[in-house]
């Protein structure tokens, strides 16, 4: 099932809608105002989601993910959320970035019961994409 290299029709359509979701919250995220900051901060959140998936899932197959997971050690995912979430303190949206890569890995586990590197590409696209829309609604609604 996912080691087949053909993208289908649900594929084409998943990756579309990603694209579109993506332009539509960065031009709403522009229009409110939010911090170039925080917009930056949110593909590391997605990036470090890969490194603890990595870390904390077993390998379903050889391939990208499981030579992945060796490359770190168990530190550096503990470093750099502490630097992330220091860095994130001022954009309210951000506050959720824990929660969601956490979801992403119950998910992973619970529904795939691991990881591949194409699990933890998908966890990096679905993360920022989620991240963006809680920090547009973080911008566009008052607290």
């Amino acid at each position: 099932m996912l080691a087949d290299p053909h993208v289908g029709s649900f594929g084409v359509i998943a990756l579309v809608l990603q694209l579109v979701a993506k332009l539509v919250l960065l031009g709403v995220a522009f229009s409110h105002g939010v911090s170039l900051l925080a917009l930056l901060l949110i593909p590391a959140w997605a990036r470090l989601g890969a490194l603890w998936w990595s870390q904390s899932l077993p390998p379903l197959k050889p391939g990208l993910g499981e030579r992945f997971k060796w490359r770190a050690g168990r530190w550096l995912p503990l470093a750099w959320l502490g630097l992330l979430l220091a860095a994130s303190l001022p954009t309210a949206g951000l506050w959720l970035a824990p929660l969601v890569l956490w979801f992403w890995q119950r998910f992973l586990l619970i529904k795939v019961g691991g990881m591949t590197g194409d699990c933890l590409g998908a966890g990096v696209e679905v993360s920022e994409s989620l991240l963006l829309l809680a920090v547009v609604l973080g911008a566009a609604l008052p607290l």
